[in-house]
């Protein structure tokens, strides 16, 4: 029964959520949902004929509400908060301010999490975000709005972390040969050590980053190439050339 659910929930968030659909999966009133409308908190629905339908985002921005509702603040604070729309601080949160911040229901960030898409940080004892967790949380969620299968996708990212979780025992094993010196180090080395340990795997974290977005490209224009339509090839020719002179 519970597989059924969650398979509903999934079609719902694909192809839009009614005011119905939109009630149930936040708790919010119908009334109320017209009221924020009204009052410009959340956008208006997309019309499609005579029925509305709201994107997943209006399922995380009226989660925002009805946490900031629950901290005490009235709609008016509420109102000035969601239009400054502050960039986001560097300092960590926990799941609660993730989900906040974030504007994803904690049920999908959960999902995330339980396939390892997002890992938390472990600072004294504690499970701990930051502002890299928010962007890849709205990256999830922006693929996710654009129609894909949220379990396909996640079935993919688990592969894809398994993998990586060797090449990255792999990277640590030549930080560990050729940089750190765990016996004749000071404690001044030491942190001199772990700062290049950073600075290497955020060079390190670009060029995978910029190597798979590459291989991605060019393995899906092959793959059009040899399956495509005459019409189908003749475009992506002409795309994969804007793209790769726009990523000189």
């Amino acid at each position: 029964m519970a597989v059924r659910q969650r398979a509903t929930s999934e079609y719902q968030f694909q192809r839009g959520l009614s005011i119905e659909d939109l009630s149930t999966n936040t708790g919010v009133a119908i009334e109320t949902i017209r009221y924020y409308q009204r009052r410009g908190l959340i956008d208006a629905p997309e019309r499609n004929g005579r029925r509305g339908f709201y994107g997943v985002e209006a399922v995380g921005r009226l989660s925002e509400i009805t946490s900031l509702r629950q901290q005490g603040f009235s709609l008016r604070e509420i109102e000035r908060k969601l239009a400054d729309e502050p960039e986001e601080s560097a300092a960590l949160m926990d799941f609660d301010e993730l989900a906040l911040r974030s504007k994803i229901p904690a049920p999908i960030l959960q999902s995330l999490m339980a396939e390892q898409i997002l890992v938390p940080l472990h600072v004294d004892g504690e499970s701990k975000f930051n502002s890299s967790d928010v962007a890849m949380a709205r990256a999830a969620l922006q693929l996710l709005g654009k129609g894909l299968p949220f379990s396909e996708l996640l079935g993919l990212a688990k592969v894809h972390i398994e993998r990586m979780e060797e090449t990255v025992d792999d990277a640590i094993g030549v930080f560990d040969r050729t940089v750190r010196r765990p016996i004749t180090s000071t404690e001044e080395q030491f942190v001199d050590e772990f700062k290049e340990f950073i600075e290497i795997s955020e060079v390190l974290s670009r060029l995978v980053a910029l190597n798979f977005q590459r291989l991605l490209t060019i393995r899906a224009q092959r793959h059009l190439d040899l399956t495509g339509s005459k019409l189908e090839k003749e475009v992506v020719a002409r795309l994969f050339k804007e793209y790769l002179e726009s990523n000189v």
